[in-house]
Parts: C-alpha cells; structure tokens; sequence
C-alpha cells in the first residue's frame, strides 16, 4: 500500500499485539504472509492508546537498514475507516509541503522558511516569511 501525500510505501498488514516500551511494539503479520511476534519500531513516544492497542489493524514496513535491531517500522493504525500515521519521522515533511502549497498552506504565499529555529532559549518548529514582508 502507498499513502498517498508522501508516498509512503508499506510492505505488510499486521495486527497489534502489545506496546513493552515507549519505541517498541510487537505485531502479528496478517499479509503478505502469516507471522506471529515481530518486534517494530515505534517511532512515537507518545502513548496513542487509542491507536495502539490489541486487535488493531497497522501496516509495517521492512526498515532500510538490515542491522537494526528491529526489521521493521510502525507506520500507520487503523481508527475507524481511516488510516492516522503514527510514525513521527514524517511529520516535518507533511508540514513542509503544506507551507510550500499555497493552494493548501494557511499562510498563503510565502518568501521561505526555515525549521527548527533557535529564539532566545526557545525552539520555533517553523519561522516563515510571508511573501508581503511579515513573518509567522
């Protein structure tokens, strides 16, 4: 399956079994094949207890990296007759492209941006300039 806005490939359906740890889940895949106990990465400290919870549908993916202790990422879960995307290394980009979209961004036209940007002893996520002259 491939979601759509990032072009997100998965390459399995599973089920969610248990969560031992905060980036630690254990699924049962249902396809491409049948396979009982695989440890995926949670790339979400959060608890999303109402995502992540025994019974529910998730799709995985194979990691890129072979010698990762786990083969595999928690991509998305199921709510209803929706897929959420719980795997928190894809935020940054879905927000990017939202404010480089002036048809979709709520900022309108923009001259840039930049992420992660240091204010006294704070942390923006995003400073944009807007393409009148004024920053968000």
């Amino acid at each position: 399956m491939i979601l759509s806005l990032l072009q997100i490939e998965t390459d399995a359906e599973a089920v969610f079994v248990e969560r031992p740890n905060r980036f630690l889940g254990i699924v049962d895949m249902v396809a491409p094949e049948k396979t009982k106990n695989i440890e995926v990465h949670v790339h979400d400290p959060g608890r999303l207890t109402d995502l992540l919870y025994s019974g529910n549908r998730v799709l995985i993916r194979r990691a890129a990296n072979p010698k990762r202790k786990t083969q595999w990422d928690l991509i998305v879960a199921r709510h209803e007759e929706e897929w959420i995307l719980v795997h928190a290394g894809f935020h940054r980009s879905i927000v990017s492209r939202l404010i480089e979209s002036e048809e979709h961004s709520p900022f309108g036209k923009i001259a840039g941006y930049a992420p992660e940007v240091t204010v006294g002893h704070s942390r923006l996520d995003y400073h944009i300039d807007k393409a009148d002259g004024s920053a968000v």
